[in-house]
């Protein structure tokens, strides 16, 4: 887990009034398991959302978080990017 995991964890946590542990950190693979936990969390306390709102604020701050490299500098996200071997994240 890098320095972007943690930056990114606590932007998400500001975000959405959410915690987000070390292991769930961890689990974090792609941009789409990004959202499934902001989701999930939401879900759990009965907030309502706007899932594509959401999305959008999920690659807003991936955007704003790592260091983009490679074929997806200035890219569209998709659920499947990797956080680590697609954009580079340590």
């Amino acid at each position: 887990m890098g320095m972007e995991h943690i930056e990114f964890a606590l932007k998400l946590e500001e975000a959405y009034a959410i915690k987000v542990s070390d292991a769930e950190i961890v689990q974090l693979r792609t941009v789409g398991d990004a959202f499934d936990l902001v989701a999930r969390k939401l879900n759990a306390t009965n907030k309502p959302f706007d899932k594509d709102q959401l999305w959008n604020e999920i690659c807003r701050l991936v955007v704003e978080t790592g260091n983009f490299v490679g074929e997806y500098k200035g890219r569209v996200l998709s659920r499947s990017v990797r956080l680590i071997d697609d954009l580079g994240w340590g």
